[in-house]
């Protein structure tokens, strides 16, 4: 799983998953997650997904759940 980044024109780029051979966008782009650093990250082994909780915008706690 990627989350962040950036694109050519500098946006955010989203949320990824690596399947192996290709990369798929997993957020609309419409959804993208709020820029962000040192958010937690595990994987959901029931339901197959990785959860990412909260982070720092700035200086500002994002207690958020994606």
């Amino acid at each position: 799983m990627l989350f962040g980044g950036t694109t050519a024109n500098f946006s955010a780029a989203g949320h990824w998953e690596w399947d192996g051979n290709d990369w798929t966008r997993r957020i609309p782009a419409s959804r993208v997650p709020l820029r962000r650093f040192n958010p937690v990250l595990t994987y959901d082994v029931v339901g197959r997904r990785t959860i990412m909780f909260g982070g720092y915008h700035i200086s500002t706690w994002i207690p958020d759940t994606w």
